[in-house]
């Protein structure tokens, strides 16, 4: 079966995958969560786990669109990750946690000073993760024993990228390349503004959005293009296929008075725009299967397009208008949103 095991859908945080597309816009189910879904969900087998703004997460059955259990013991503020039937993620209380996948019982818990907002790397026995104690860790999964820390100049909400003997994060207006055995700072980059969201890698090359789309060499950190997109500063991960970087923002329509919700399509080779999609008020960060490309919108339309083009393949109407970034495996997407509701749509 397909996998959406971590936050976009794997260690490089592309949210782009090849397996069966939802090719028709039909609902299957849908689940009540019981507080709103912001959070993206992760796939694993036959098993959705899912974290609403309350801080519960729910294991869900696929097939049936029923509870399997909760987890409601501290607040989860991120997506977890799950890698070898044990589910990690960090909290509000600045936790982290390992628990059986399949039972929900606490394997182990580590402390960290503050709270913890991005979502885990886990590669062979190691987790990766940041936290607003401007402090990088390294831990054991089979004992949740500290590895190794950094000190960093800023609270870290960026999510961790593994790749090769390198992870990548932000901190503040600092982006960092880690050495993941000895934990010591490869190179950094300095941005505009403060980075809120986490990188993506593909082919060598790590994208960043802070205000503006970077694209660092992963090696040296030195620069191959930036883009400036029309609109809000662009804060959301970026979405990345083998030819295009997809990135959403907000600009406000004057002729019109009101805010409109862009995704953009750029070319990965030198940032320049392919094709614009707009919708009014917002768009959720995408993820993509092939040429399909799914996403929430304010309106309350949840879309289909194809990543070619920008055209639109199917739409479907719902209650919320907030959405989640979409997971996708088996022919199926899942997201949640504002009105309480997990969607499965074939």
């Amino acid at each position: 079966m397909e996998q959406w095991c971590c936050y976009k859908g794997n260690l490089q945080h592309t949210s782009c995958m090849s397996g069966k597309p939802a090719l028709k816009g039909n609902l299957l189910w849908t689940y009540s969560t019981e507080g709103n879904v912001y959070f993206s969900p992760i796939l694993v087998e036959d098993k959705l786990y899912v974290v609403t703004e309350k801080g519960i997460l729910h294991a869900i059955d696929i097939e049936l669109g029923s509870l399997l259990w909760k987890f409601s013991d501290s607040h989860v503020i991120s997506s977890p990750v799950l890698v070898d039937n044990i589910l990690y993620f960090g909290t509000k209380e600045g936790q982290v946690y390992a628990l059986d996948g399949k039972t929900g019982e606490k394997k182990w818990r580590y402390q960290s000073g503050d709270i913890i907002c991005s979502s885990p790397a886990v590669v062979k026995d190691t987790l990766y993760i940041g936290s607003t104690d401007k402090i990088f860790y390294a831990i054991d999964v089979s004992t949740g024993k500290e590895k190794w820390r950094l000190k960093t100049e800023g609270i870290i909400f960026s999510s961790p990228v593994v790749f090769e003997r390198l992870v990548f994060f932000g901190s503040e207006r600092i982006f960092y390349a880690i050495d993941i055995i000895q934990g010591k700072v490869r190179w950094t980059y300095k941005m505009k503004t403060n980075i809120y969201s986490s990188p993506a890698v593909l082919r060598g090359t790590i994208y960043v959005s802070a205000g503006y789309i970077y694209a660092l060499d992963m090696i040296n950190g030195s620069r191959k293009w930036i883009a400036e997109i029309e609109g809000d500063d662009v804060s959301e991960t970026a979405v990345l296929t083998d030819t295009s970087v997809f990135v959403t923002t907000r600009t406000y329509m004057k002729e019109l008075d009101k805010i409109a919700g862009v995704l953009y399509s750029l070319d990965s080779r030198r940032g320049e725009r392919q094709w614009a999609f707009f919708s009014w008020d917002n768009i959720s960060s995408p993820a993509v299967v092939d040429d399909f490309m799914y996403f929430g919108t304010g309106e309350g339309r949840i879309y289909a397009l194809d990543t070619r083009n920008g055209l639109q393949k199917w739409t479907l109407e719902s209650c919320a208008t907030q959405f989640s970034s979409p997971v996708v495996g088996n022919g199926c997407i899942y997201l949640g949103g504002n009105d309480g509701k997990l969607y499965a749509i074939t």
